[in-house]
């Protein structure tokens, strides 16, 4: 699989270190001991064993000790070229959205509604709320009355379209979007309306 393809199979874990019954039965001073302590806590990192599935090169084990070790530097090349492939993928998908007809690029800075007479805000779409989510979200987007069709397409970083909801209601609306519908992952979705690409936002499904 792909660099991209490992990075979503790691999950990140925030965990507490034991500290040794060594340092609890030592004759250290208290502070010392307590350092030791609060040092222990509120670690960041993967777990060993779940990094060896996913990329054994980067995991080694003590069979004798039975001790796992992570070397988190053989991550970074990983890191990397999983942000080249997802770049390629966006560049790749922007194309296919180009290709697939007219495109009027329209980019839209962030209003409040407060600073825009409602008759005059053009047609918009919003990032998602929450993102990342992990139950659910909404997508949010106004259409002008002109507008004669509307349609928000989802897909995956590889341009796959995953799924297409039809707008018929004029000025706000919202979408939703169920966690169960989707794997956990990065998407991206696009508002199209009378053939023109609108704007395209990315989401993030935390499982």
């Amino acid at each position: 699989s792909g660099a991209l393809d490992c990075v979503l199979n790691l999950k990140g874990w925030k965990y507490d270190l034991k500290l040794l019954e060594a340092h609890k039965d030592s004759m250290m001073e208290s502070d010392i001991l307590q350092f030791l302590d609060s040092d222990r806590k509120n670690k960041l990192g993967f777990v060993a064993q779940e990094v060896m599935e996913v990329l054994p090169e980067a995991v080694d084990y003590d069979s004798i000790t039975d001790v796992y070790a992570i070397y988190y530097t053989h991550l970074l090349p990983i890191l990397v070229e999983a942000i080249k492939e997802q770049q390629a993928a966006i560049e790749d998908l922007k194309q296919q959205i180009i290709n697939s007809g007219s495109l009027k690029s329209a980019e839209i800075s962030s209003t409040s509604s407060g600073d825009l007479d409602i008759d005059q805000q053009p047609t918009t779409l919003f990032q998602n709320a929450p993102n990342p989510f992990s139950e659910g979200t909404k997508i949010k987007y106004y259409l002008e009355e002109q507008v004669g069709t509307g349609t928000i397409f989802i897909y995956d970083m590889n341009g796959r379209q995953l799924r297409s909801n039809e707008l018929h209601h004029k000025g706000s609306g919202e979408i939703s979007i169920n966690s169960g519908e989707l794997d956990a992952g990065m998407y991206m979705y696009t508002l199209i309306t009378d053939g023109q690409v609108v704007g395209t936002k990315q989401m993030i499904l935390t499982k």
